[in-house]
């Protein structure tokens, strides 16, 4: 089982584009600031994990299980990150760039 963490990008980030690779350096910049809004466990690894957490945060057929993990909590949106196992994935407008 890997252990999958969602981190959501801080207010001051909200307005950035997340179109290409070239803003990692800023987003590691700011990784500290970044809030740790939930941890769960899941059988896929790697960017499938990360994957799973998005559609887990925004598919609206699955709210009963994204209440019992993640409670009523923003959804994983371009700038966030999800940390499985320690590999960490920034969800870009279309896709995932590892960190």
């Amino acid at each position: 089982m890997a252990k999958v963490t969602i981190f959501l990008k801080p207010i001051a980030m909200m307005g950035m584009m997340f179109y290409d690779k070239k803003v990692i350096p800023v987003v590691r910049e700011h990784l500290p600031d970044y809030k740790n809004v939930c941890t769960f466990e899941h059988d896929k690894s790697g960017e499938e994990a990360a994957e799973e957490a998005f559609d887990l945060t925004n598919n609206p057929e699955r709210q009963d299980e994204r209440e019992q993990k993640y409670g009523r909590g923003q959804s994983l949106s371009s700038g966030d990150v999800v940390d499985v196992d320690g590999e960490k994935f920034l969800c870009m407008s279309f896709g995932w760039a590892k960190l």
